[in-house]
């Protein structure tokens, strides 16, 4: 006697619901720390690059002793930038301010500020803000007691 059985073929309502299920949570579990990575290395890059360009003031000052600081477009025009590159293009998700201080006539010193401030419609408020000044320390501003979100140097230094 031999009985004959039908395969079921497919799956079931119930199967696709625990699928379904498990890939949300996955989903759910995983792409906050995905943003987070992402922030962190974004954040990274914007450090990278304020050294490199940090690095291109002190070669200009330098070549340029008797100027001083330069601003971003001395920077172009003295070839030490690309000429395509621009100020809202050096770092991604973030624009840039130069702050140059020539005051040497009046202190026998002079200094450059570079803030780094995210861009609102692209970070969603989960970026620092960076600086770089004279002394080429990279520079987070953190707020708390004695930090002045206009002087970058009671910002605290990254190392």
């Amino acid at each position: 006697m031999i009985v004959h059985t039908q395969k079921e073929t497919g799956y079931s309502l119930l199967e696709l619901l625990l699928v379904v299920s498990i890939v949300s949570i996955l989903a759910a579990l995983l792409i906050p720390q995905l943003l987070i990575q992402r922030g962190r290395v974004i954040e990274a890059q914007a450090q990278r690059r304020l050294r490199t360009i940090g690095s291109v003031m002190a070669d200009y000052t330098l070549s340029h002793v008797e100027e001083g600081y330069a601003d971003f477009q001395e920077l172009k025009d003295s070839n030490m930038i690309s000429d395509h590159v621009t100020l809202s293009g050096i770092i991604v998700d973030y624009s840039l301010v130069f702050v140059t201080t020539d005051s040497v006539r009046d202190t026998g010193t002079a200094g450059y500020t570079i803030i780094a401030y995210p861009r609102p419609e692209r970070s969603y408020g989960r970026l620092s803000t960076f600086a770089i000044t004279e002394d080429n320390v990279v520079r987070v501003y953190k707020p708390g007691p004695g930090v002045s979100p206009n002087d970058p140097d009671t910002w605290e230094p990254i190392i």
